[in-house]
């Protein structure tokens, strides 16, 4: 006990230091350059929010459907494991599987048509 007391002092006169006078942090701008410069001084807000924050958007939105699809795909799995040989219950868990894998099939082929559409406005034609 002594010794993880002693070790825990320690540790805590090496970390406490380097935390308070860590002085202040600064952020980088996330929508320049490496360097600093602005990517394009003729950028408007409404390109930034179509390019950044709707492109953002549409990424957690999958992320989260393909979660989603991932739990129906697993309890297809489930249904069909647990039928017992019953033929109903295998129907259903196959049916589940496709269901699911039709309702990816659409999500991502809508995801293509907003991108594409995004893509087209921005460029102006």
């Amino acid at each position: 006990m002594k010794r993880f007391a002693a070790t825990l002092a320690i540790v805590m006169c090496l970390i406490v230091p380097g935390v308070v006078f860590a002085g202040e942090v600064i952020l980088p701008n996330p929508f320049t350059d490496p360097k600093g410069r602005d990517p394009d001084p003729g950028v408007t807000a409404e390109e930034i929010i179509t390019k950044h924050v709707l492109g953002n958007i549409l990424k957690t939105g999958l992320g989260i459907i393909g979660s989603i699809t991932l739990v129906i795909f697993a309890y297809g799995g489930y249904l069909w494991l647990t039928s017992g040989g019953a033929t109903d219950k295998i129907k259903q868990g196959k049916e589940t599987f496709i269901w699911a894998a039709v309702g990816l099939v659409i999500i991502f082929g809508s995801a293509i048509l907003v991108q594409k559409i995004i893509d087209t406005l921005e460029r102006g034609g």
